[in-house]
Formats: structure tokens, C-alpha cells, sequence
């Protein structure tokens, strides 16, 4: 789950940018060090809910984790 959430988190910086011709390779390691630590902290490190109120991103597609993130 994490490897998952890493891919959206790196994809979503470079998803919408339209001067760039070529997608920018997305950095996993960076993207994998924001899930661990910023997105883990409310939706547990296999991804499912910590609470009741948060969202579960655990089975969710990475198109629409990087959906949820840009907009």
C-alpha cells in the first residue's frame, strides 16, 4: 500500500503541468518517505482507515489517489 501511495504522492506533482512535453520521471523514493510519514499518520501504513472519518486509500486505483491530491 504504501509503494502505491507513493507512486500517486510522486505522480501528483507532475501530473498537470503543461508546459513540460515529457513526464518527468516520478521520484518513488521521495513519494514513498511523504506516504510513510504524512499519509500513514491518519490512514495506517496498509492504507485502511485509523479512524472512522478518514477515507480508506487501501485497493483504491492510483489514478484517482492522484486525483484526490491535485484538486
Amino acid at each position: 500500500m504504501i509503494a502505491l501511495a507513493s507512486v500517486a504522492l510522486s505522480l501528483s506533482g507532475v501530473a498537470h503541468s503543461s508546459e513540460t512535453k515529457a513526464a518527468a520521471k516520478p521520484d518513488l523514493a521521495a513519494g514513498e518517505a511523504k506516504a510513510t510519514t504524512v499519509c500513514a499518520a491518519c490512514h495506517v501504513a496498509d492504507g485502511s482507515r485509523g479512524m472512522p472519518t478518514y477515507p480508506i486509500l487501501q485497493g483504491q486505483h492510483p489514478e484517482y489517489l492522484v486525483k484526490q491530491l491535485t484538486e
